[in-house]
């Protein structure tokens, strides 16, 4: 079955984009839910978008929880994984290798939040746990799709050596899972605080006052396009840097400046296409120079000289002097003449 068969059909699966509303930080209980691991309540809980993430960064996102579990990379395709033939149903009974867990396109689990200590700090974190959906079914039998809040819920306990896999609950609805209250004001004054560090060059300090910052209010977009630009400015913590970067626009679809700061990671690597399409839709928010800048920049580094004049053009007729632009305008000139 190809992995990438079973990502797409799973972006089809009814209600999937309503898993949106949940991103951030909460809290959860998860005290008695199965005997078969001692759990406690009111744990982090931090839940992301999965499906949205780049393959590189769904990899490097498995590569951390199987290193957390104790696992080498070279043991990343296929682990025996306590637990896991509990999992299995008979209809998957055909499948290959359906006695090995895959970290994890390949088994019809789909990773949806981290939980326990350092889940706080939200993915490429330390964590105690991954909560999946299991859509096992979903992926057996493509024309009866399981909406997202009925698939059941299994957990992968993270613990060196001794990784289990337990199933935790029959649907998404069941969790209990605890939204934390949000300060929209306190969230704005501890960011300025990390604002402040990162000016002076203090980047880990910067970057606890962010994660404070989204703490108290996980819907507020700023301190998560704010961790971004920290891996922007430094060059490191790269996977943590984009996968914030696009948290602060899932978050707020109309946030145009982590569009921005996802689209140069994407740039960056080459994929030009991509950072086009997410830089589209960022100019049909923002009608800017800046975004009609970068626009045009990404045409041009992807050989597209027409395109690249065209949204210079647009940009102009906004703000003809922008630096930006006035850059953009240089590189066409060597590319023309």
């Amino acid at each position: 079955m190809k992995v990438q068969k079973e990502i797409e059909e799973l972006k089809g699966v009814k209600g999937i984009e309503d898993l949106r509303k949940h991103i951030g930080l909460h809290q959860i209980n998860l005290a008695e839910t199965t005997n078969e691991i001692e759990l406690r309540d009111a744990m982090p809980i931090f839940v992301f978008d999965y499906m949205a993430m780049s393959k590189p960064l769904r990899t490097r996102l498995s590569i951390r929880t199987c290193e957390l579990c104790g696992y080498k990379f070279g043991s990343l395709d296929m682990v025996w994984l306590d637990g896991y033939d509990k999992i299995l149903t008979e209809d998957l009974s055909s499948l290959e290798n359906d006695s090995k867990f895959w970290f994890w396109d390949c088994n019809g689990l789909v990773p949806f939040a981290f939980i326990g200590k350092g889940a706080e700090k939200g993915p490429f974190n330390d964590h105690e746990g991954v909560l999946f959906l299991d859509a096992t079914n979903n992926i057996r039998f493509e024309e009866n799709h399981t909406p997202f809040e009925d698939m059941p819920i299994v957990m992968l306990h993270v613990k060196k050596d001794n990784a289990k896999l337990v199933r935790l609950a029959d649907n998404f609805k069941a969790l209990n899972i605890v939204k934390n209250e949000t300060d929209r004001q306190l969230s704005e004054s501890i960011k300025q605080e990390g604002n402040s560090y990162f000016g002076e060059g203090d980047f880990e300090a910067a970057a606890e006052k962010f994660y404070a910052a989204m703490q108290a209010d996980y819907t507020n977009p700023n301190p998560y396009n704010n961790l971004g630009m920290i891996s922007q400015a430094t060059g490191d913590y790269l996977e943590r840097g984009e996968t914030f970067f696009q948290l602060s626009f899932l978050i707020d679809p109309d946030y145009t400046n982590g569009m921005r700061g996802f689209s140069s990671f994407l740039a960056n690597r080459g994929d030009f296409e991509g950072a086009i399409k997410v830089m589209t839709t960022c100019a049909e928010i923002e009608k800017s120079a800046l975004n009609y800048a970068v626009l045009s920049r990404l045409h041009l580094d992807n050989s597209d000289i027409e395109n690249a004049k065209t949204y210079y053009n647009e940009g102009v007729q906004i703000d003809p002097i922008h630096p930006e632009l006035l850059k953009v305008e240089e590189s066409l000139n060597e590319r023309t003449f």
